[in-house]
C-alpha cells in the first residue's frame, strides 16, 4: 500500500516560542516522532509541511514548502493537510491509499504504536481514520467551568444526580498530537465527525498512556518527553 506520513511544522508559534525545536531528551521536538516514523514497516516516505528554515534542513526527509497563506495564525489545518498530500502524489506520481500526519510539537509517535494502527485501519476497511487518544478524566465536560460576569458558572448543565467524582460519567478521550492514520478519501467527504473535520465519519480510537500529550502551553514543557 501507498502509506506515507506528513508532518505539519510551522514556525512563529505564539503558544510557546518555537515548540516545535525546542529540545526534549537531547534533539529538538519535531524529530522525534519522524524518527518513530522511519523505524515504521509499513511508512514509505516522510515530508514535512514548514516555513521554518531550520527545519528545511532536514536531509532524511522530503521537505514541503508551506505558502505564505497557510502558515498563518488563522491557517486552516486541513488545508495544510490537503496541500501536503497534494504534494505528495505529485512527487510519487502515484495515489496514496492512507496518510499518517504526526504534529512538531509531541514527542510520543512510538513505533509500535504508530505500526498498530496502521494495522488495525488496514484491518477495518469501514473506518475512514485512526486518531491517538489519552484519558483524562480530570479534564470531563461536567467540572468545565466559565467565568460569566465576574462568576464561575458551569459549562454543562448539573443535573441533581451530579457527582464530583471525576470517573462518575465514564471515561474521557482527548487528542493527544500523536498521529493521526487516514484514508485518503476520508479527508474529502463531505460529512466529517468534528472538531478534526478531515478525519471523516467513523474514527477508530487508538488509546495511549495517560501524559501524552502536545506542546501548546508552557506549562506542558515539563511533562512533554516523560512518557
Amino acid at each position: 500500500m501507498e502509506i506515507h506520513c506528513i508532518q505539519t511544522a510551522r514556525k512563529g508559534s505564539k503558544s510557546v516560542k518555537n515548540k516545535n525545536k525546542l529540545i526534549v531528551n537531547g534533539k529538538p521536538c519535531y524529530r522525534h516522532n519522524i524518527d518513530y516514523c522511519k523505524e515504521s514497516k509499513f511508512v514509505n516516505e516522510i515530508f514535512i509541511s514548514t516555513d521554518d528554515e531550520d527545519i528545511m534542513k532536514s536531509k532524511d526527509c522530503y521537505i514541503i514548502q508551506r505558502p505564505k497563506e497557510l502558515s498563518g495564525d488563522t491557517a486552516s489545518h486541513k488545508d495544510v493537510i490537503i496541500h501536503a498530500l497534494e504534494t505528495i502524489e505529485s512527487t510519487i506520481s502515484k495515489k496514496v491509499d492512507m496518510l499518517v500526519v504526526i504534529l512538531g510539537n509531541n514527542v510520543s509517535c512510538k513505533t509500535e504504536d504508530l505500526d498498530s494502527a496502521i494495522q488495525s485501519l488496514i484491518d477495518s476497511p469501514s473506518y475512514d481514520s485512526v486518531q491517538s487518544v489519552s484519558k483524562y478524566n480530570m479534564f470531563n465536560p461536567y467540572r468545565a467551568l466559565r467565568i460569566s460576569d465576574g462568576k464561575l458558572e458551569p459549562e454543562v448543565e448539573k443535573n441533581i444526580n451530579f457527582k464530583n467524582d471525576k470517573n462518575s460519567y465514564g471515561n474521557f478521550y482527548f487528542f493527544n498530537g500523536s498521529f493521526w492514520v487516514i484514508r485518503r478519501d476520508s479527508i474529502f467527504k463531505e460529512n466529517q465527525t468534528p472538531p478534526f473535520e478531515w478525519l471523516g465519519e467513523k474514527i477508530m480510537p487508538f488509546v495511549q498512556e495517560e501524559g501524552v500529550m502536545e506542546i501548546d502551553a508552557n506549562w506542558q514543557t515539563n511533562i512533554v518527553g516523560l512518557y
